[in-house]
């Protein structure tokens, strides 16, 4: 089975996982396995959004999950982990003997949430008894952990 790739979507809350239908030897395939790598290094499922016996999923050849289901649990993904996923499909015969390889970065994206913290806060010199005033050196932009484009801070 092909490679399964990983892009951002929806200005990076979720990720997309997508695949090639894979050689079928004359029979269709009847359900997907989509196993994403956790921190640790083990393979997990998400059958929430990624439920490779539904038919729509058969069909379209991807599915979406969160970024912060991706961050929790059994996930622990952090900022800059690359999002690693590997593929298996099954058909009348059973699933396939070989799993797509899932290590190869070219095929991955990465977590991509939250910008750096900003100094840390001080008291500004315009605090008196009835106010306190205080200050920091705000990010107006980032650049994304991969290295990627540079993304605006729209809140603090």
């Amino acid at each position: 089975m092909d490679k399964i790739t990983t892009s951002l979507i929806n200005s990076d809350v979720s990720v997309k996982f997508a695949w090639n239908y894979p050689q079928d030897n004359g029979d269709s395939v009847k359900e997907y396995l989509i196993e994403i790598r956790g921190a640790d290094s083990s393979f997990y499922t998400y059958l929430t959004t990624c439920d490779g016996s539904i038919a729509s999923f058969i069909s379209n050849r991807y599915c979406y999950i969160y970024m912060n289901i991706l961050r929790d649990s059994p996930f622990n993904l952090l900022k800059g982990d690359k999002v690693v996923a590997r593929a298996n499909s099954r058909n009348i015969k059973g699933f396939n003997i070989s799993t797509s390889d899932a290590i190869d970065a070219q095929f991955s994206t990465v977590i991509e949430v939250e910008p750096n913290a900003p100094s840390a806060p001080v008291r500004g010199s315009n605090t008196d008894y009835n106010v306190l005033h205080i200050t920091w050196a705000s990010i107006n932009d980032y650049t994304t952990a991969s290295g990627g484009s540079t993304c605006k801070i729209s809140s603090y």
